[in-house]
């Protein structure tokens, strides 16, 4: 709708034609016409968001304390997703069925880039994917207290392992599990029942992809009360494991 000023100069859409006033000129032009977007960003834009799609769902169901991820967390796996491809011309039905993609660039992810696993833990576990369609878990007999890196008068450690399955095509998400390794740090390791393998099962005849996230959480006890060390600053954790199904 087009309004007349004070000056009689007539502002804004009538019909076809839009006029407006520049520098005290009556200014008529026809109505912009609306612009499809090219295909190579409607393409750019499918890829981004299954990205954040991915992003959100590994971030929701590998990282069990939400609040203790950094605030970029979101962006950096997002950037992550796209080094996880090795084609830079990626479809949006490539990316989903998990094609052409290089594993290794998704593994070693940090939940959290101040406190990085290897700084706070010394050891990896062992991580297999059986004929059996299980992941087995299991803690290095070599592994030392000294190895270990606590925050001051933490006296337990719990190794939380928790895995993720998102079939092709994003159909079906779900958490597979977890695993926990409760390591009393008062006590010699070799007294404690901590080097049992663990075994994950996986979905039998269901194409996808597996994750497996582990965190660090550290503990001091007071009898029946644990108090919990770990913060948004401080939380080592990330993705470990991955495997194309």
């Amino acid at each position: 709708m087009g309004t007349i000023n004070k000056n009689g100069n007539i502002s804004g859409l009538v019909g076809n034609l839009v006029f407006r006033e520049w520098n005290g000129l009556q200014i008529v032009q026809s109505k912009p016409k609306g612009r499809k977007p090219a295909p190579g960003t409607i393409k750019a834009a499918k890829i981004l968001g299954l990205k954040s799609k991915l992003s959100a769902i590994i971030r929701k169901r590998l990282i069990s304390k939400q609040e203790f991820q950094d605030a970029a967390c979101h962006t950096r796996l997002i950037k992550k997703l796209t080094r996880f491809s090795l084609s830079s011309d990626q479809s949006p039905n490539e990316l989903s069925n998990f094609s052409n993609v290089d594993m290794s660039r998704l593994v070693d992810f940090p939940y959290n880039p101040s406190s990085h696993l290897e700084d706070n833990i010394g050891f990896k576990p062992t991580i297999n994917l059986n004929k059996d369609q299980q992941i087995e878990i299991q803690m290095p007999e070599s592994m030392a207290k000294e190895q270990i890196k606590t925050p001051r008068h933490c006296t337990f450690l719990e190794l939380l392992f928790q895995c993720l399955h998102i079939s092709k095509g994003l159909k079906l998400i779900q958490s597979l599990g977890q695993v926990k390794v409760d390591i009393d740090l008062s006590l010699a390791l070799s007294s404690q029942d901590i080097f049992n393998k663990h075994v994950i099962n996986l979905p039998k005849d269901d194409e996808g992809l597996i994750l497996l996230g582990m965190e660090a959480l550290f503990f001091e006890e007071y009898g029946e009360t644990k108090k919990l060390y770990n913060t948004n600053k401080f939380h080592p954790g990330g993705i470990i494991a991955g495997f194309i199904v």
